[in-house]
Protein backbone atom coordinates (compact mmCIF):
# COMPACT_ATOMS: atom_id res chain seq x y z
CA UNK A 1 0.00 0.00 0.00
CA UNK A 2 2.94 2.49 1.31
CA UNK A 3 4.85 1.57 -2.04
CA UNK A 4 1.64 2.33 -4.60
CA UNK A 5 1.24 5.80 -2.62
CA UNK A 6 4.91 6.75 -2.87
CA UNK A 7 4.04 5.76 -6.63
CA UNK A 8 1.34 7.83 -7.22
CA UNK A 9 2.89 10.60 -5.22
CA UNK A 10 5.95 10.07 -7.83
CA UNK A 11 3.84 9.93 -10.90
CA UNK A 12 2.29 13.96 -9.48
CA UNK A 13 5.82 14.89 -9.42
CA UNK A 14 7.07 13.62 -12.70
CA UNK A 15 4.28 15.22 -14.08
CA UNK A 16 4.64 18.94 -12.68
CA UNK A 17 5.49 20.32 -15.69
CA UNK A 18 2.32 19.62 -17.42
CA UNK A 19 0.18 20.80 -14.59
CA UNK A 20 2.20 23.55 -13.06
CA UNK A 21 1.48 25.31 -16.98
CA UNK A 22 -2.22 24.15 -16.93
CA UNK A 23 -2.45 26.52 -13.82
CA UNK A 24 -0.65 28.99 -15.34
CA UNK A 25 -2.42 29.11 -18.31
CA UNK A 26 -5.62 29.28 -16.56
CA UNK A 27 -4.88 32.04 -14.44
CA UNK A 28 -3.79 34.00 -17.64
CA UNK A 29 -7.32 32.97 -19.17
CA UNK A 30 -8.63 34.10 -16.31
CA UNK A 31 -7.29 37.94 -16.18
CA UNK A 32 -6.79 38.10 -19.92
CA UNK A 33 -7.51 41.77 -20.87
CA UNK A 34 -7.60 42.99 -17.33
CA UNK A 35 -6.02 46.10 -16.49
CA UNK A 36 -5.38 45.03 -12.58
CA UNK A 37 -5.26 41.33 -13.52
CA UNK A 38 -4.15 38.94 -10.40
CA UNK A 39 -4.79 42.15 -8.40
CA UNK A 40 -8.06 41.75 -8.36
CA UNK A 41 -7.82 38.89 -5.59
CA UNK A 42 -7.23 41.79 -3.13
CA UNK A 43 -9.58 44.35 -4.51
CA UNK A 44 -12.59 42.25 -4.98
CA UNK A 45 -12.58 40.93 -1.00
CA UNK A 46 -10.95 44.44 -0.16
CA UNK A 47 -14.18 46.04 -1.37
CA UNK A 48 -16.68 43.82 0.39
CA UNK A 49 -14.58 43.92 3.48
CA UNK A 50 -15.11 48.30 3.49
CA UNK A 51 -18.39 47.79 3.08
CA UNK A 52 -18.99 45.34 5.53
CA UNK A 53 -16.56 46.23 7.88
CA UNK A 54 -18.75 50.19 7.84
CA UNK A 55 -21.87 48.13 8.60
CA UNK A 56 -20.61 46.00 10.92
CA UNK A 57 -18.60 48.66 13.15
CA UNK A 58 -21.91 50.34 13.49
CA UNK A 59 -23.74 47.61 14.45
CA UNK A 60 -21.39 46.10 17.37
CA UNK A 61 -19.24 49.11 17.67
CA UNK A 62 -16.14 47.99 17.25
CA UNK A 63 -12.95 49.59 15.82
CA UNK A 64 -12.40 49.66 12.13
CA UNK A 65 -9.00 49.40 12.59
CA UNK A 66 -9.14 45.65 14.39
CA UNK A 67 -12.71 44.66 12.47
CA UNK A 68 -11.49 45.59 8.91
CA UNK A 69 -8.52 43.09 9.03
CA UNK A 70 -10.85 40.50 10.98
CA UNK A 71 -13.58 40.39 8.12
CA UNK A 72 -10.83 40.16 5.04
CA UNK A 73 -8.80 37.60 6.72
CA UNK A 74 -12.13 35.54 6.59
CA UNK A 75 -13.13 36.94 3.31
CA UNK A 76 -9.99 35.48 1.37
CA UNK A 77 -9.84 32.22 3.25
CA UNK A 78 -13.91 31.74 2.26
CA UNK A 79 -13.37 32.10 -1.30
CA UNK A 80 -10.36 29.70 -1.39
CA UNK A 81 -12.21 27.08 1.00
CA UNK A 82 -15.94 27.62 -1.50
CA UNK A 83 -13.72 27.99 -4.63
CA UNK A 84 -11.44 24.38 -4.34
CA UNK A 85 -14.65 22.38 -3.92
CA UNK A 86 -16.80 24.16 -6.47
CA UNK A 87 -13.76 23.95 -9.09
CA UNK A 88 -12.68 20.59 -8.00
CA UNK A 89 -16.77 19.79 -8.77
CA UNK A 90 -15.57 19.89 -12.40
CA UNK A 91 -11.62 19.46 -12.33
CA UNK A 92 -12.21 16.22 -14.21
CA UNK A 93 -15.10 16.71 -16.51
CA UNK A 94 -12.73 19.90 -17.74
CA UNK A 95 -9.91 18.02 -18.28
CA UNK A 96 -11.74 14.51 -20.24
CA UNK A 97 -9.60 15.36 -23.21
CA UNK A 98 -6.21 14.89 -21.48
CA UNK A 99 -7.41 11.95 -18.95
CA UNK A 100 -8.50 10.30 -22.45
CA UNK A 101 -4.97 11.15 -23.63
CA UNK A 102 -2.63 10.94 -21.03
CA UNK A 103 -1.89 8.49 -18.04
CA UNK A 104 -1.32 11.31 -15.48
CA UNK A 105 -2.50 10.38 -11.85
CA UNK A 106 -6.07 12.32 -12.35
CA UNK A 107 -5.31 14.08 -8.92
CA UNK A 108 -3.14 16.52 -10.76
CA UNK A 109 -6.62 17.78 -12.35
CA UNK A 110 -7.86 18.94 -9.31
CA UNK A 111 -4.10 20.25 -8.13
CA UNK A 112 -4.57 22.48 -10.75
CA UNK A 113 -7.89 23.55 -10.41
CA UNK A 114 -6.88 24.75 -6.56
CA UNK A 115 -3.41 26.18 -7.30
CA UNK A 116 -5.09 28.87 -9.34
CA UNK A 117 -7.46 29.77 -6.53
CA UNK A 118 -4.63 29.56 -4.12
CA UNK A 119 -2.18 31.73 -5.93
CA UNK A 120 -5.07 34.41 -5.70
CA UNK A 121 -5.08 33.61 -1.95
CA UNK A 122 -1.91 34.12 -1.45
CA UNK A 123 -2.04 37.25 -3.15
CA UNK A 124 -4.92 38.41 -0.65
CA UNK A 125 -3.00 37.23 2.34
CA UNK A 126 -0.34 39.26 1.55
CA UNK A 127 -2.71 41.92 1.48
CA UNK A 128 -4.09 40.92 4.65
CA UNK A 129 -0.43 40.78 6.19
CA UNK A 130 0.06 44.42 4.95
CA UNK A 131 -2.86 45.68 6.51
CA UNK A 132 -2.75 44.25 10.24
CA UNK A 133 0.80 45.23 10.38
CA UNK A 134 0.03 48.95 9.19
CA UNK A 135 -3.00 48.76 11.40
CA UNK A 136 -1.64 46.72 14.55
CA UNK A 137 2.01 47.06 14.38
CA UNK A 138 2.63 46.11 18.05
CA UNK A 139 1.64 42.66 17.18
CA UNK A 140 4.32 41.80 14.46
CA UNK A 141 6.48 39.30 16.56
CA UNK A 142 7.89 35.28 15.94
CA UNK A 143 4.07 34.39 15.39
CA UNK A 144 4.01 35.39 12.48
CA UNK A 145 5.83 32.20 11.70
CA UNK A 146 2.78 30.27 12.40
CA UNK A 147 0.97 31.51 9.20
CA UNK A 148 3.51 29.19 7.22
CA UNK A 149 2.22 25.73 8.97
CA UNK A 150 -1.18 27.35 8.49
CA UNK A 151 -0.62 28.30 4.82
CA UNK A 152 0.50 24.36 4.30
CA UNK A 153 -2.79 22.91 6.78
CA UNK A 154 -5.34 25.12 4.24
CA UNK A 155 -3.53 23.93 1.10
CA UNK A 156 -3.89 20.72 1.72
CA UNK A 157 -7.44 21.05 3.02
CA UNK A 158 -8.27 21.98 -0.43
CA UNK A 159 -6.43 20.01 -2.98
CA UNK A 160 -8.04 16.85 -0.71
CA UNK A 161 -11.48 18.11 -0.42
CA UNK A 162 -10.96 19.18 -4.51
CA UNK A 163 -10.22 15.41 -5.02
CA UNK A 164 -12.84 14.53 -3.59
CA UNK A 165 -15.46 16.27 -5.07
CA UNK A 166 -13.66 15.89 -8.53
CA UNK A 167 -14.26 12.46 -8.12
CA UNK A 168 -17.91 12.88 -7.12
CA UNK A 169 -18.73 15.34 -9.51
CA UNK A 170 -18.16 12.98 -12.16
CA UNK A 171 -21.00 10.65 -11.29
CA UNK A 172 -23.51 12.95 -9.22
CA UNK A 173 -23.72 16.27 -11.81
CA UNK A 174 -26.00 17.97 -9.02
CA UNK A 175 -23.00 17.97 -6.46
CA UNK A 176 -21.93 21.47 -7.28
CA UNK A 177 -25.60 22.85 -6.35
CA UNK A 178 -25.67 20.68 -3.33
CA UNK A 179 -22.70 22.26 -2.26
CA UNK A 180 -24.06 25.62 -2.74
CA UNK A 181 -26.78 25.18 -0.62
CA UNK A 182 -23.93 22.79 2.24
CA UNK A 183 -21.55 26.19 1.91
CA UNK A 184 -24.08 28.94 2.97
CA UNK A 185 -25.23 27.17 5.93
CA UNK A 186 -21.51 26.46 7.01
CA UNK A 187 -21.28 30.35 6.17
CA UNK A 188 -23.73 31.62 8.72
CA UNK A 189 -22.90 28.81 10.81
CA UNK A 190 -18.80 30.24 11.05
CA UNK A 191 -17.41 33.48 12.14
CA UNK A 192 -16.26 34.49 8.89
CA UNK A 193 -17.38 38.31 9.32
CA UNK A 194 -19.34 38.12 11.92
CA UNK A 195 -17.57 38.96 15.30
CA UNK A 196 -16.95 35.97 17.95
CA UNK A 197 -18.51 37.72 20.65
CA UNK A 198 -21.85 38.06 18.28
CA UNK A 199 -21.77 33.61 18.75
CA UNK A 200 -21.12 34.20 22.44
CA UNK A 201 -23.71 36.41 23.30
CA UNK A 202 -26.21 34.24 21.53
CA UNK A 203 -25.14 31.64 23.60
CA UNK A 204 -24.18 29.37 20.41
CA UNK A 205 -20.72 29.54 21.42
CA UNK A 206 -20.64 25.43 20.91
CA UNK A 207 -20.94 26.46 17.14
CA UNK A 208 -17.26 27.93 17.21
CA UNK A 209 -16.41 24.79 18.81
CA UNK A 210 -16.96 21.95 16.66
CA UNK A 211 -16.96 24.21 13.45
CA UNK A 212 -13.57 23.32 12.06
CA UNK A 213 -13.69 26.53 9.66
CA UNK A 214 -13.03 28.58 12.85
CA UNK A 215 -10.33 26.99 13.79
CA UNK A 216 -9.07 27.38 10.34
CA UNK A 217 -9.63 30.56 10.54
CA UNK A 218 -7.67 31.28 14.00
CA UNK A 219 -4.85 30.04 12.80
CA UNK A 220 -4.14 33.28 10.85
CA UNK A 221 -6.51 35.45 13.14
CA UNK A 222 -4.24 35.29 15.97
CA UNK A 223 -0.89 36.25 14.78
CA UNK A 224 -2.19 38.63 12.46
CA UNK A 225 -4.85 40.26 14.96
CA UNK A 226 -3.32 39.54 18.42
CA UNK A 227 0.11 39.04 17.62
CA UNK A 228 0.20 35.38 19.30
CA UNK A 229 0.88 31.62 18.16
CA UNK A 230 -2.50 30.24 17.53
CA UNK A 231 -4.06 28.19 20.39
CA UNK A 232 -3.17 24.25 20.58
CA UNK A 233 -7.17 23.40 20.06
CA UNK A 234 -6.89 25.27 16.57
CA UNK A 235 -3.96 23.33 15.46
CA UNK A 236 -5.18 20.01 16.89
CA UNK A 237 -8.79 20.46 15.10
CA UNK A 238 -6.87 21.71 11.62
CA UNK A 239 -4.85 19.03 11.09
CA UNK A 240 -7.32 15.82 12.18
CA UNK A 241 -9.87 17.75 9.72
CA UNK A 242 -6.93 17.85 7.07
CA UNK A 243 -5.96 14.27 8.16
CA UNK A 244 -9.71 13.29 7.85
CA UNK A 245 -9.91 14.99 4.14
CA UNK A 246 -6.41 13.34 2.80
CA UNK A 247 -7.74 10.23 4.12
CA UNK A 248 -10.82 10.35 1.82
CA UNK A 249 -9.00 11.53 -1.05
CA UNK A 250 -6.65 8.76 -1.11
CA UNK A 251 -9.69 6.50 -0.67
CA UNK A 252 -11.51 8.49 -3.82
CA UNK A 253 -8.51 7.88 -5.82
CA UNK A 254 -7.93 3.74 -4.82
CA UNK A 255 -11.84 2.82 -6.03
CA UNK A 256 -12.77 5.79 -8.23
CA UNK A 257 -9.58 6.61 -10.63
CA UNK A 258 -9.53 3.77 -13.09
CA UNK A 259 -13.61 3.60 -13.22
CA UNK A 260 -13.92 7.34 -13.84
CA UNK A 261 -12.60 6.77 -17.84
CA UNK A 262 -16.03 4.57 -18.26
CA UNK A 263 -18.04 7.60 -16.60
CA UNK A 264 -17.00 9.96 -19.85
Amino acid sequence: MFKAMRNYCAGIYQSRYFWWNLTLADLRFKYRRSTLGILWSVFQPLAMTLLLSFIMGRFFKMPMHYLAPYIFIGMVTWELLLSSMMTGCNALINAESYIKLFTHPMSIYPLRSILAVFINFLCGSVGAVGWALVAMPENFSWSYLALIPAGAIIFFWCWSAAIVCAFAGVRFVDLPQLLVIVMQMIWYASPVFFPLDLFRGAKIGWLLNYNPVYHLLELLRQPMLHGSFPALIHWVWSLGVMIVLMLLAMLAVRIWERRTIYYF
